[in-house]
């Protein structure tokens, strides 16, 4: 990252209190965290404005199937 950019990191777990520490004593840089909770939480918020292609990234889909 450059002075003055700024970052997310995404992770499937919990961030912890260390990396949080470690980002915030960062100069000139600004890094954000989204555990896997919030991102889940996130993406099923965002769900009725995403394309197809989207949505399949993520292997979701809008429509129901019974078995």
């Amino acid at each position: 990252m450059s002075i003055g950019d700024n970052g997310i990191i995404v992770t499937s777990g919990t961030v912890g209190l260390t990396a949080r520490k470690k980002a915030e004593q960062l100069k000139d840089k600004t890094i954000g965290f989204i555990d896997g909770q919030q991102f889940v939480d996130y993406l099923f918020q965002s769900l009725d404005t995403m394309s197809q292609d989207a949505l399949n990234t993520f292997g979701l889909t809008t429509n129901i199937g019974f078995m």
